[in-house]
C-alpha cells in the first residue's frame, strides 16, 4: 500500500489565500458596473439622499433666465467675456464667439482640445491647453505657445490683469502667476505655514481663478469648500466658504468648482466684491458678500440636469450671469428680476 502524502502548513495557507483572491476578484468582476444601473452596492443606511436639497425657495432666487446661447459644441469647457460682451466659448478643438445677444460671430480652429478661456479688453484671447497656454490674436492668428506646464498639469482656468495672466493649474494643485509674455512670476497657493497658507485641497480638475479690481487674485480651494483672496506676490488675504449641503454652503466633496466677481454695478458699496460661485452634483450658482454672506440664488438645482458637473461661468458689464451648461451645450444667461 502507497504511504499518503504529508500536506504541508505552508501548503494550506496558500491555497487558503489564493481562494480568497479568487473570490475577491470574482465579487469585483460581479460588481463593476460601467452603466451604474446596479447602484452604489451599499446598505440603504450609506444611501445619499439629496432630492430634499434640489428645491429652492423661490424667495431666495433673484434671478431669471433668458433665450439660452446655443453653441453647437459637442463638449464645452470654458467661458469668458471680451470686448463688448462678446460672448467667448472654449470647447472640442475650436473657440466659438458671440455677440451680445447670441449671434455667432468668430470660430477659431485649434490644434488641441482647450480646456478654459481668458480675453483681453483689445480682443487677445488666452487658452488654456492641458500642459500649456496659447495666445490669440482678436482675428485668430496663433500669437504664441508657452512651454508645457509638466507632465502632471491639468490647466483648468485662466484670469486677466493689466500687466499678469494667472493659470491654474489643478493637477499640481497650484496657481502660477506669469507675466504677459509668459514669464513665471511666482507660485499662489502652495503650503506656506509661515505665511498661514494651508495649501490648494483638489480631488477633482476644478480650481478656477477670478481677478477683482485689477489687484486681488480669487481662487476657488473646492477641497476645503471655500474661497481664498491673495495678493499678487501671493500672500494670503481672506477667505471664507464652509461645507453644507443647505444653500447657504457648498456641497459634496469638492466645492465652489468655478467663481467670477460681480461687477461693482450689481453690488452693495463695500470695500470688497461679491463673488457668483458655481457647485457641481447638486448644480447651483449663487451671489455672496465679502463675508461668505449668501445675497441671492443665481440659479438652483432645479434649473439643471441631474448630477450636472463642469459648469462654468461669467459675468458681462451689464451684471448678466453667463453659465457654461456641459450639458445643454449652451451658455445660460440670467438677469436681475427687475431689469
Amino acid at each position: 500500500m502507497k504511504k499518503r502524502r504529508g500536506i504541508s502548513t505552508t501548503g494550506v495557507i496558500i491555497a487558503v489565500v489564493i481562494t480568497v483572491a479568487t473570490a475577491a476578484a470574482v465579487v469585483v468582476i460581479l460588481r463593476f458596473d460601467p452603466t451604474g444601473k446596479g447602484g452604489s452596492g451599499l446598505g440603504e443606511q450609506f444611501v445619499y439622499d439629496s432630492e430634499q436639497y434640489r428645491k429652492t425657495d423661490p424667495n431666495l432666487i433673484h434671478y431669471k433666465e433668458l433665450k439660452p446661447i446655443e453653441t453647437g459644441l459637442k463638449v464645452a469647457r470654458g467661458i469668458a467675456v471680451g470686448p463688448d460682451d462678446a460672448v467667448y466659448v472654449a470647447g472640442d478643438r475650436k473657440i466659438v464667439a458671440f455677440d451680445r445677444d447670441g449671434k455667432s460671430i468668430a470660430e477659431i480652429a485649434l490644434g488641441d482640445p482647450p480646456q478654459c478661456l481668458a480675453v483681453e479688453a483689445d480682443g487677445t484671447i488666452y487658452t488654456g491647453m492641458i500642459d500649456h497656454v496659447e495666445v490669440y490674436s482678436k482675428g485668430g492668428r496663433r500669437i504664441a505657445k508657452w512651454p508645457s506646464v509638466g507632465d502632471d498639469a491639468i490647466i483648468t482656468s485662466i484670469a486677466l490683469s493689466d500687466s499678469d495672466v494667472f493659470v491654474a493649474d489643478s493637477g499640481n494643485s497650484v496657481v502660477l502667476h506669469y507675466d504677459k509674455a509668459g514669464r513665471l512670476v511666482n507660485r499662489i497657493g502652495q503650503v506656506d505655514k509661515e505665511r498661514g497658507i494651508p495649501g490648494l485641497l483638489v480631488r477633482k480638475p476644478c480650481i478656477d481663478v477670478a481677478v477683482e479690481n485689477g489687484k486681488v487674485l480669487w481662487v476657488t480651494n473646492p477641497g476645503r469648500w471655500r474661497v481664498e483672496s491673495y495678493s499678487f506676490d501671493g500672500a494670503p488675504k481672506r477667505h471664507w466658504g464652509r461645507q453644507s449641503q443647505e444653500i447657504e454652503g457648498f456641497c459634496g466633496c469638492c466645492n465652489p468648482t468655478c467663481i467670477a466677481v460681480l461687477p461693482r454695478l450689481r453690488q452693495a458699496q463695500s470695500s470688497h466684491g461679491w463673488l457668483i460661485t458655481g457647485e457641481k452634483g447638486l448644480p447651483r450658482v449663487k451671489i455672496c458678500d465679502e463675508t461668505g454672506c449668501l445675497r441671492s440664488v443665481v440659479a438652483g438645482p432645479e434649473a439643471f440636469a441631474k448630477g450636472t458637473v463642469g459648469l462654468d461661468l461669467t459675468v458681462d458689464s451689464r451684471g448678466r450671469v453667463l453659465v457654461l451648461d456641459p450639458v445643454a451645450k449652451a451658455v445660460r444667461v440670467f438677469v436681475k428680476k427687475d431689469d
